[in-house]
């Protein structure tokens, strides 16, 4: 089977991984079990990078509508997650972007909400502001699982709250799922060798024997790959100069909201 033909799963581990793993012999296939045993380590993999912001390609939006006073009643305090009873939606890893949109305007208006840390949210002394007002423009996350909670500040009344949040990679669910074409570029053989790296344990002392040493390059094919996709993936920095600002008029560096560093990492 050529490359162009792979399609599912158990292809990229029969004719990918487990020939850079010097496992597989070209035409040929292996057990169930092993291919099961790759597919849990791919499961595993995509489960641990979601928690690392730059190895998802897409910053997700989700825009929810406040409808109510949230679970505990006081306008403040909303569930966020599956079946939440507030806002039923994928559980946000990380927030990097809330906004307030006021719909009834037009066109729609973003206030932007400072995402604060708890320390932050848990120092405000009155909490409760009447007569409630309309715009909010603080909220802490505490990311619990499944469900987290959103504490907004002042009291959130009305409109939509609109989040950004870091993406989330899928694993195959099965070993007939199939993987050809979803994935952009870098991902590919990132998962291929990441994979082969991980799963060596499964290479017997007789596999090696007769299909001879394993591959000493993979760890370090693995790790330029995703050093790749996350160089994509991270937003430009702000650059940093310490050329004399004279917007304010110190002699002194300032961080530049015009300029972005560029450039792969080195």
């Amino acid at each position: 089977m050529s490359q162009a033909s792979l399609s599912s799963a158990a292809d990229y581990i029969n004719f990918r991984i487990l020939r850079h793993m010097v496992a597989l012999r070209p035409g040929y296939t292996t057990s169930p079990e092993m291919q099961n045993d790759i597919l849990n380590e791919w499961i595993a993999l995509v489960d641990e990078n979601n928690a690392v912001r730059a190895s998802a390609f897409v910053i997700p939006q989700y825009i929810y509508q406040i409808v109510g006073p949230g679970y505990h009643g006081n306008n403040r305090d909303y569930s966020i997650g599956p079946g939440a009873a507030d806002f039923n939606g994928p559980r946000p890893e990380r927030i990097l972007k809330m906004n307030l949109l006021l719909q009834s305007a037009q066109p729609v208006v973003r206030i932007p909400i400072e995402m604060v840390p708890f320390d932050y949210y848990y120092s405000i002394a009155a909490l409760d502001i009447y007569p409630t007002p309309t715009v909010t423009n603080i909220c802490y996350y505490a990311p619990g699982f499944p469900i987290g909670q959103l504490s907004f500040w002042p009291p959130i009344s009305s409109q939509a709250i609109e989040i950004f949040t870091t993406g989330v990679l899928v694993a195959p669910a099965s070993l007939n799922t199939v993987v050809a074409g979803t994935m952009p570029p870098a991902y590919e053989n990132w998962f291929v060798y990441e994979l082969s790296k991980r799963c060596q344990y499964l290479v017997t002392k007789e596999m090696e024997m007769r299909m001879g040493p394993r591959n000493p390059n993979i760890a370090a094919w693995a790790l330029k790959a995703k050093q790749r996709l996350q160089a994509v993936n991270l937003p430009n920095p702000k650059m940093y100069t310490d050329y004399p600002s004279q917007l304010r008029g110190q002699d002194q560096g300032v961080f530049s909201n015009m300029v972005w560093a560029s450039g792969e990492p080195y």
